[in-house]
This record gives C-alpha cells, structure tokens and sequence, in this order.
C-alpha cells in the first residue's frame, strides 16, 4: 500500500497521492468492519500524505500577454505553432486538444468547433464557440496550408500542421516557449508552459468579469457543485458563448495595442 501511495509522489504529483490514500484508507476501514480483515490495521503506520495545497497560478496579466505577442511575431518560430499557442489563448482548450484539431471538427460558418470525445479528457465530446477572433486566426492557419505539404506531395487534415503537413510535435509549443523565454522576460513578460495558457484564458475570463461556473464549463470542467449538477438542467451555452466572445475581443485588442491594462 505504502507503494501504491509513493508512485505519485515521485512523480511529483501529491493531489494524486493524497487521493490514493483516503480512497485506501476507506476501504481498509470498510474491511475492518466487516471482519474481511483480522488482526492488525494494514495501513497501520502509512502516513497520510500532507495536504494537497496548489501552488500560485502561473498566468499572464494583460501587460505580460502583449509582451507575449510581441515576442512572438518577432521569433522565428513556425508559424502554426505561433498560432496553436493563441489558439489556446482564444478558447481555453487543452494542447493536445489545440494542436491534434482538424478541419473536419470545424465549421466556420456555425461558428463552432467539435472536439470529438475521443480527444477530449473527460471522454465527452465537447463543443468550442468559435468567436470572430478565433475565426481570424483559423482562416489564417487556412492560408498558410500551402507551406505544409507533406513529402509525398499530400496534405493531412490538421488545422495547425507541422512542418512536415503532419500534426505538430507534442512538444513543439513547449520547445517554442522555452526558446523565447528569455527575450520574453526581457520585454517584461513571464515564462509559460503549454498548459499554462489554459490558465491563463482561465484566469482572464475571471478578469472579464465572466462567472466562475460559466468560465469552468467553457474550461469543460465538471460542475464542482454537486447540487447544481443534480438539480440545474440549463446548459449556459448563450453565457458560454459570451464569454469565448469577451475573451476573443479581448486578445484582439490587446494584439492591437488598444486594451485598457486589467487588474491581475
């Protein structure tokens, strides 16, 4: 059992240790009761890891997200990975999600992107409002097809192909952000990892003044209050919607120079 607990620890990940243990701890106490376990406790002398307390947010302000934009289009960077790393800005998707997109999940005219449940980490489809800013940028991933045909002379369907016209690397973005890490700081950015754009699309919606239930499901979390789960049948698309608008006219003019600088 003390196994069971170490591996997450190791893998630097406590929430999940601390979850092994309470889900071991109940069912030892279960067991006990019900006499399936005799004699000494078997968790007896397994300490319960300490508490799981999250770390600061790592996201970008306004000032740190213009600063990110200029860094960009002064880089050398492939240009699809520039604009998977907005892609991410503008809709709060996981970088899988961003970088695996297709064209056929797309449909420009609905304004709608379907990411199908086999991509999506909670197994259910889930479907991305496309706002004028994101449709800006996808017409312009569509432009820039002609400089991905593959070897062979085809083309894959993805949105934000590599250079080869095949999907991005898994770390393509990852490798981006660490190279222009440091002429980011430099212009008075922070340094992001690929996940932390999530947050930080997350935490600008807060800054938006955009409900915490509404950002969370346009983050396709799970609604954490249960009673509301069990009892509210509404499905917040309008509000969701808004929000991916406010974001998107948000990016669009920080990217312009016009935005007034939010409160972090």
């Amino acid at each position: 059992m003390q196994a069971c607990i170490d591996g997450p620890r190791k893998r630097n990940a406590p929430a999940s240790a601390a979850q092994v243990y309470r889900t071991l701890r109940g069912l030892v106490s279960f067991a006990i009761k019900r006499d399936y376990i005799e004699g000494l406790d078997p968790m007896r002398g397994i300490d319960n890891p300490r508490p799981y307390r999250p770390g600061p947010v790592n996201a970008a302000n306004d000032a740190e997200l213009v600063a990110l934009f200029g860094t960009l289009e002064s880089s050398a960077i492939w240009p699809t990975t520039r604009l998977a790393i907005e892609l991410q800005l503008l809709t709060g998707v996981r970088p899988g999600e961003a970088r695996l997109a297709s064209w056929d999940e797309i449909d420009l005219e609905k304004a709608t992107w379907t990411i199908p449940s086999e991509r999506v980490k909670s197994g259910r489809m889930f479907i991305v409002h496309l706002s004028p800013a994101a449709i800006a940028l996808l017409e312009r991933a569509r432009d820039l097809r002609g400089l991905n045909s593959t070897g062979d002379g085809g083309r894959d369907d993805f949105v934000l192909p590599g250079a080869t016209g095949r999907s991005l690397e898994k770390v393509a973005v990852a490798r981006a952000l660490t190279r222009i890490a440091e002429r980011l700081a430099d212009s008075g950015g922070k340094r992001l990892r690929p996940h932390d754009l999530r947050r930080t699309f997350r935490t600008m919606l807060s800054r938006l003044g955009i409900a915490p239930h509404v950002a969370e499901l346009c983050m396709n979390h799970q609604e954490a209050e249960t009673m509301r789960r069990v009892y509210d049948g509404y499905d917040y698309r309008d509000e969701m919607k808004e929000a991916w608008d406010k974001a998107g006219a948000h990016i669009a003019s920080l990217r312009m120079g016009d935005a007034l600088i939010l409160r972090t």
